[in-house]
């Protein structure tokens, strides 16, 4: 007959092992709510704080859960590579590669005499990076565009 569940025992992680578990932005998260979680209920459980604060403690429990759900919602909307732990600039690329871009392409027109068709050919450059859908550029775009502006505005 297999032993009750109650009498089985487990070995409990130590500390070190816990922490090194812990690699991931989530992760960090998780085990930051699980402990306060686990400090405030707990005492809820042990009656060690006042009757008066009982509703206090249970609600700021709720409230740190909800806000672990909103701030991590945030992230996986707006930077979703953070939470991996993989922490890719996308930013810092798509600046380096604006600056590329805009020096390649000051090059190019540099042949042109008239301003008014430096202007054309740089709105055309820009109005071409603005016009893709593709989603998962967009960001890249976007930032590239600023960097060509941004240089177009201190060189010109």
């Amino acid at each position: 007959m297999a032993e009750p569940i109650s009498n089985v025992e487990f070995p409990a992680p130590d500390r070190v092992t816990l922490i090194q578990s812990v690699n991931t932005p989530l992760g960090f998260f998780v085990l930051m709510v699980t402990v306060v979680e686990s400090g405030m209920l707990l005492a809820l459980g042990l009656g060690k704080i006042p009757q008066q604060l009982e509703v206090l403690v249970g609600t700021g429990a709720l409230v740190i859960l909800c806000l672990l759900i909103f701030v991590v919602a945030g992230i996986a909307v707006f930077k979703p590579e953070v939470l991996s732990g993989k922490h890719y600039s996308i930013d810092n690329l798509a600046r380096a590669l604006g600056v590329d871009v805009f020096w390649a392409f000051q090059r190019y027109v540099s042949n042109l005499e008239d301003e008014d068709e430096r202007e054309e050919a740089f709105t055309s450059l820009v109005r071409k990076m603005e016009s893709k859908t593709d989603v998962a550029h967009r960001r890249i775009r976007k930032k590239i565009v600023e960097v060509l502006e941004e240089r177009a505005r201190v060189e010109w």
